[in-house]
Formats: structure tokens, C-alpha cells, sequence
């Protein structure tokens, strides 16, 4: 079993981002009690703050996770963090996840 990781397409980007403000709008909804529709405009506003050109914006690496022919996951590396350690920021906690099964 091998993973390799490609350049994530405009597509594919269009795809997974809007699965991950559908995701986000619903936890802004019940989390805080935003109406749906201020929930969905606010998950947008973020994602396009931070990835306001998709694949191509600068200093953002996004990859699709393969495993032979199956995509299993997507990685989004960013160098924010060095901003927001230059503005006095520190790391509290950082979640990350590997699922592991046999093909």
C-alpha cells in the first residue's frame, strides 16, 4: 500500500471546499447559534479570507491523498502559522489523524 500525494485540482478543490463550508456553516449554526443562512455566508467569507484563490493561492499547498486508485483523504498545508507567531500567537493544540486498514 502506497500514498502518494498530487497537486489537488481547481476541481477537486471546488468539490471538497464546498463539502468543508457545508460542514463548517452547520457547526457556526448549532455552535452559535447562527441562522443558516448567516452561518453559510460566514463559512464562505472565511474560506475565501484564507484561500482567496483557491489551488493557486500563494504560500498554500494542497494535495488529494491516493492510496492506488482510491482518494483517501486531502492535506492543506499553509505557512500561516509564522504569522500568527509573529503577532505573539503560541500553539495550544493541534489535532491530526491517520486512518490505518488493509487493502
Amino acid at each position: 500500500m502506497e500514498l502518494v500525494l498530487v497537486p489537488m485540482t481547481p476541481e477537486e478543490f471546488e468539490r471538497r471546499s464546498a463539502e468543508s463550508r457545508k460542514r463548517y456553516a452547520a457547526n457556526l449554526h448549532s455552535e452559535l447559534g447562527l441562522t443558516a443562512d448567516a452561518a453559510t455566508a460566514e463559512a464562505r467569507r472565511q474560506m475565501d479570507a484564507v484561500l482567496p484563490r483557491g489551488v493557486h493561492t500563494e504560500d498554500a499547498i494542497l494535495r488529494t491523498a491516493w492510496v492506488n486508485d482510491t482518494v483517501v483523504g486531502w492535506v492543506w498545508v499553509t505557512r500561516a502559522i509564522r504569522l500568527y507567531e509573529s503577532l505573539g500567537f503560541r500553539v495550544t493544540s493541534q489535532h491530526m489523524a491517520k486512518l490505518l486498514r488493509e487493502s
